[in-house]
């Protein structure tokens, strides 16, 4: 068995793709763009993630909590830039 990815519900997928890309260095592999959904799945080789946001949605202020853990090159440098 193999881990794919892990979703997301954002409220904006654009903001969001923006963060994972600028932030996090992931790059968008497909975008699916609906009457009412937005997806976007974005990675960078075996990290995947699925950014999902539902038209209407509200922001959520509690529930389930979403734990993403990333190796980087150098820690010192991505905090500084952060």
């Amino acid at each position: 068995m193999k881990f794919l990815w892990t979703t997301i519900e954002v409220l904006d997928v654009d903001e969001s793709v923006r963060f994972y890309q600028e932030i996090v260095g992931l790059s968008v592999e497909h975008r699916i763009a609906g009457e009412a959904t937005d997806i976007a799945f974005m990675g960078d080789g075996e990290t995947k993630i699925e950014l999902i946001a539902h038209e209407g949605a509200k922001p959520q202020t509690g529930g389930a909590l979403i734990s993403l853990g990333f190796a980087v090159d150098d820690l010192d440098a991505k905090i500084a830039f952060l």
